[in-house]
């Protein structure tokens, strides 16, 4: 009977997942617990880092330099970047922007001869 009931919330937090995902777009909604195991995590493994070596720990515009460059967006200075995070917080959970880092590109790659043309939203590069 246990199983069952297991099963009966995993199969409706899935759907309910499923559904929120749809409705958001690019958002996905994460529970505050999850995020603060995350958190809990971050530390441990900094802690546990900075024993060894001396690193400066990464922050929003950091990953947000990354991201955009991931995906194409050139011609701002590392400097003078900053990162808007897109996230809000609701009772229970946090809706958060999604990325895809293993899809990075979003943007049409056309193969010529002497050149690569790369296409996005908002400019065309051409790569020799």
């Amino acid at each position: 009977m246990k199983s069952l009931t297991v099963e009966a919330k995993n199969a409706l937090s899935d759907f309910v997942y499923d559904v929120n995902h749809k409705l958001m777009g690019d958002f996905v909604s994460m529970s505050n617990d999850e995020i603060l195991r995350f958190q809990k995590m971050e530390k441990l493994l900094e802690n546990k880092i900075s024993r060894r070596f001396k690193i400066r720990r990464l922050d929003k515009d950091d990953f947000g330099y990354l991201i955009e460059h991931l995906y194409g967006q050139t011609g701002t200075a590392y400097e003078e970047y900053e990162y808007h995070l897109s996230k809000k917080k609701l009772d229970n959970e946090t809706l958060i922007k999604y990325y895809d880092l293993i899809k990075p590109t979003r943007c049409l790659v056309e193969e010529k001869q002497r050149y690569l043309k790369i296409q996005q939203e908002d400019e065309t590069v051409y790569v020799a």
